[in-house]
Parts: structure tokens; sequence; C-alpha cells
């Protein structure tokens, strides 16, 4: 590596680095206020761990920004002092320096991906659980009792709860309905655990239920209601792989962890499972190519603004403008486009995608016409 592109690296980390910390803090603590009020003399250390466990979602809004930020810094300090200038008479091409800042915006997207994938899903149990044991001073799983909480394989529903000596959390008052095919199969069961993503039904009876008696001719509504639910028997202990744990289906249906905790790869899953029901699935489409995309950002942004600041960057109000303006388009598009998809307007991805490809064509066009 050359003297000037470790110097391109130090030019870019040093503002990143400042750029992510700050907006991150005041993202984290922005978002976080509206909730505060709903909190009274929390003790310090839950009320730390519950604002530490947000700073990942809002890392990952921050990136694309700051990556832009200090991509800006980088280049008008090298146009003001002169560097570019002298890189150029060296035989460096400005079409190198386009190059090593845009492989940086890559670094970035890769990071973002990661932390969609890997980080987010984590974090989003740990948010969600400490949120509501500050808020209601007990365990987040009573904010699933009386909810129909689809688990993968079918829906889940218990009326309350209690947790054991060793901590184990007993569900009680079950009803799971698998979704396994036709007829239905529907367990009752007076307790239920959970093991990982296994789901342990207790002393259950199984009951098949019968979609066809519903339109069944000559029948009472007690008659019509009898022949759709059917008892099997007793089954006694009967297990199901669901696709998450307890924890998992805390944060998504508590609404307590700011993002969605499922990882890339769930998404993906949940977008092609043909039980999750048509809205589930678009859903999770919309959800899954706005993450991806999202997090490219860095990349797709870069990619763009790197040879415009190089070009511009002597007039560092243009430079600035242009590269701003850009990126306020570019969050317009995936903003857009997530409405419009969540509408059912556009096809789940489309705008995303379809700004993502724009955006590195045009930075492709710029690059191109800098000296070789």
């Amino acid at each position: 590596m050359r003297a000037f592109d470790r110097q391109l690296w130090v030019t870019f980390m040093v503002p990143f680095v400042s750029a992510v910390a700050a907006f991150t803090i005041i993202l984290t603590f922005s978002g976080a206020m509206p909730s505060l009020q709903w909190l009274t003399n929390p003790p310090p250390g839950e009320f730390a761990r519950w604002l530490t466990s947000l700073l990942p979602t809002y890392l990952v809004q921050t990136l694309p920004i700051a990556t832009v930020l200090a991509v800006l810094t980088s280049v008008g300090r090298l146009v003001q002092t002169g560097e570019l200038t002298a890189a150029r008479a060296c035989g460096i091409p400005a079409r190198r320096v386009v190059l090593t800042l845009v492989l940086q915006g890559a670094l970035v997207s890769a990071g973002a991906l990661a932390i969609q994938q890997a980080v987010l899903p984590a974090v989003s149990v740990t948010t969600s659980n400490a949120w509501w044991q500050l808020n209601a001073d007990r365990p987040a799983v009573f904010r699933l009792t009386d909810d129909d909480v689809f688990v993968g394989t079918g829906t889940l529903r218990f009326t309350a709860y209690e947790v054991t000596p060793a901590g184990e959390t007993v569900l009680k008052n079950v009803t799971y309905e698998h979704a396994g095919g036709v007829p239905l199969d529907l367990y009752r069961a007076d307790r239920a655990t959970f093991e990982g993503r296994t789901l342990i039904l207790q002393d259950a009876t199984r009951y098949a239920l019968d979609p066809a008696a519903i339109d069944a001719a000559d029948l009472s509504p007690s008659e019509r209601r009898d022949a759709f639910l059917v008892a099997v028997g007793p089954v006694g202990r009967a297990t199901f792989n669901t696709y998450g744990t307890l924890d998992d289906w805390v944060a998504a249906y508590s609404d307590g962890s700011y993002e969605d905790g499922r990882s890339l790869t769930e998404l993906w899953a949940d977008g092609r499972n043909p039980r999750a029901g048509e809205t589930r699935r678009e859903a999770a489409w919309v959800r899954f190519h706005r993450k991806v995309v999202e997090s490219l950002a860095s990349l797709a942004l870069l990619a763009t603004t790197v040879p415009l600041a190089v070009r511009y960057g002597r007039r560092g109000a243009t430079a600035i403008a242009i590269t701003l303006g850009i990126a306020l388009a570019w969050f317009l598009a995936i903003a857009g486009g997530t409405l419009l998809a969540e509408a059912g307007l556009t096809p789940p991805g489309l705008i995303h995608w379809l700004t993502l490809v724009v955006m590195l064509l045009l930075g492709t066009a710029v690059a191109a016409r800098e000296g070789p």
C-alpha cells in the first residue's frame, strides 16, 4: 500500500468514526426520549443496559450519512492542502482515489449487512426484555398473554404464565393450532414450555379442525361447531419445532425492540413460508429488501458522491450541495419505496433495488469521465 493510499484511509476513518459515534448517540437518545415518560425511577444498571441495546439499531441508520460526511471531509481536506493535485502530478490518477474511497464504502456496507444478520436479531431480544422489565417490573412474556402468536408452524395462544425458581417460564392454558395440513390440528394443554426453538406441550389433548364442516348443509350452528372441532384424544407430551425462541416471539410481538428482530435469512425464510399467509409473506419480503438495500447505502452513496466530490472538490459549497442532495434523494426513495410496497402498490423491493442500480450506474458514469 502506497503512502498516499494510507493517507486516504486515515483522512476517511477519522471523521467517519467521529461521525458514527456522534450521530449514533444522538439518534439513540432522541429515539428513546418519547419512551422515558413511561419509566419511574428505573434501576440505573437496567436503564443503561436498555439504552446500550438500542445502539446497533441506530448504528445501521447512521452509517450511510456518516460515510458521506467522511468523504466530503476527507476529499475537501485533500483538495485544500493540495495533496490531491500533488498526487495527480506524481502519476496517481483520480480514478484510483475514487476506487479507494468506494472500497471503504463497500467495507462499511459489508459491516452493515453483518449487523443486520447477526447483531440486531440478538439485540432486539435484549432490548424488548429490558424495556418491558423496566416498564412493568415483570418478565416481558406478559406482553404475549391473550395474543395470537404465529410461531412459523402454527399459532400459539396462552392466558397466563409463571416463572419457576429455576428461572424457567411456564405458559398456562395453552392453545396451539398446528398448520400442518387439512384438516388442521389443534392442541390444548394446561402447561407448555420452550426449550430453545422447541415448543413442548404437557398433558395435551388433540382436536381435529375440519374447515369443510363450516359449509356443511342441513346443520344447526351448534352441530356445525361440533363438526368443525372434533376431539381426537389425549396425546400427553407433544413437541413442535418453531422458528424462534420464546424471547424471539416476545421481541417480535411486544413492539419493544424498536426494530424487526428477524435476521436477513429469517426474513428470507418467512417470505418463502407457505404457511405464513400472503400478508405475512409480503411484509417479510418488504423488510428483507429494505434491510439489504439500506445496508448497501454506504456503497451506493459513495459510488455516486465520491466522483462528484473529487470533480468539484475545489468548489466546496457545490460539492457539499450535490452530495447531500443525492443522499437526501436516496433516503426519500428508500422510505417512499417501503411505503408503496407495504401498501401493495409496487412489488416488494422494486423501488429499493431500482434506486440502488440507478445510483451505481450514475457513479460509474461520472467515474468513467475521470482521467485514467
